[in-house]
């Protein structure tokens, strides 16, 4: 569901949420962060590379914690470990 913000509605908010630094009747849908695989697969490469962002970095810590040989979980503990190998 998409939700939009007018008026005081905003004030609200900002005091809820003070980063957000935006202006009412904005859509929401901004705030949430990218989670797709291409995502955690950007994350783990700062990883390995040192040169993550905070979020990068808890991204890869969340999907490290991911059970089994998926891509997402593999890819994560391999940067973390230093041994990610490059895309084919």
């Amino acid at each position: 569901m998409v939700a939009l913000l007018h008026g005081s509605a905003i004030k609200k908010f900002r005091s809820f949420c003070p980063k957000s630094g935006r202006e009412g009747g904005e859509n929401l849908v901004g705030f949430f962060s990218d989670r797709s695989t291409a995502a955690y697969r950007r994350a783990a490469e700062a990883v390995q590379a040192g040169n993550p962002t905070t979020e990068q970095r808890e991204m890869n810590e969340r999907a490290a914690k991911v059970a089994g040989t998926n891509s997402v979980g593999s890819d994560a503990r391999a940067a973390k470990e230093g041994r990610l190998l490059p895309r084919k």
